[in-house]
């Protein structure tokens, strides 16, 4: 990052508050700088510091850091178990304040995308929904996006939103026939709206063309507890059906019944 791009970023107080979302996901690293300014060890690097420009230097180390983990393909899941509920929701804030701040020709998408993927981990859905939408109207035909919107819709749990979800699942199904998470999804919308015998056939197409290789706990999803608890036989249908796939694909079954 260029001196004069940091500058205009500090002008403008951009970088106030990703500070101040760093200095909450990297307390512990920040305590060690602030306790002593002679060194400090980061990801098994040691920093000697010796005056307060060297300590911001260091801070902008640490946002840089946080930057390039959320702009490359490291898994979410990794990411959400250094987090808390509070610093999440300071880097969604810091997300829509981002889109703000900086103009959408040089958004950095794949951040942009991993917060929001974050934002519903941790159940912080309006914001996914606000940050998808902003995405959106940018570039209207995002796919990775307009799958993390339908996503945020589905698990609000709120019937107006999960039909809209429904809608853009049901698109996203009819051009990429293939996809096996788009349709295991669709089918999961459809079966919380109690539209049970076309949820279930999408999870049953789903399972075949492969989907336990991208979620082997498919069956586990909160999202299939109407299935499981108002048609018992209809789940263990499909748990059976699923475990016979594993079968012939030379796949371990489980070892626990789930469909008991």
């Amino acid at each position: 990052m260029s001196e004069i791009i940091t500058l205009k970023l500090i002008e403008s107080g951009f970088w106030l508050l990703l500070l101040s979302v760093c200095l909450l996901i990297f307390h512990k690293e920040v305590k060690r700088v602030l306790q002593s300014l002679s060194n400090f060890k980061l990801l098994g690097a040691t920093f000697e510091l010796r005056d307060t420009k060297e300590s911001i230097k260091s801070y902008i180390l640490l946002s840089e850091t946080l930057i390039d983990l959320l702009s490359t393909n490291t898994p979410v899941e990794s990411l959400k178990d250094l987090m808390s509920m509070n610093q999440i929701e300071k880097l969604g804030n810091f997300a829509l304040q981002y889109t703000k701040e900086v103009s959408n020709n040089n958004w950095n998408e794949q951040l942009l995308r991993n917060i929001t993927h974050l934002l519903i981990r941790f159940n912080r859905i309006q914001q996914a929904i606000d940050l998808s939408d902003i995405l959106l109207a940018n570039r209207p035909d995002f796919v990775d996006v307009l799958n993390l919107k339908a996503l945020a819709l589905m698990n609000s749990r709120i019937p107006s939103n999960m039909k809209n979800a429904e809608n853009i699942f049901a698109d996203l199904v009819e051009r990429f026939p293939e996809n096996s998470i788009f349709r295991f999804n669709l089918g999961l919308v459809k079966i919380s709206l109690e539209n049970y015998e076309d949820g279930l056939k999408l999870i049953l197409r789903a399972i075949d063309n492969g989907h336990w290789y991208a979620d082997q706990k498919m069956l586990l999803d909160p999202l299939l507890y109407k299935l499981r608890e108002n048609k018992p036989n209809e789940f263990r249908a499909l748990y059976d059906y699923l475990e016979e796939w594993k079968v012939n694909n030379n796949l371990p079954r489980n070892s626990t019944n789930i469909s008991q």
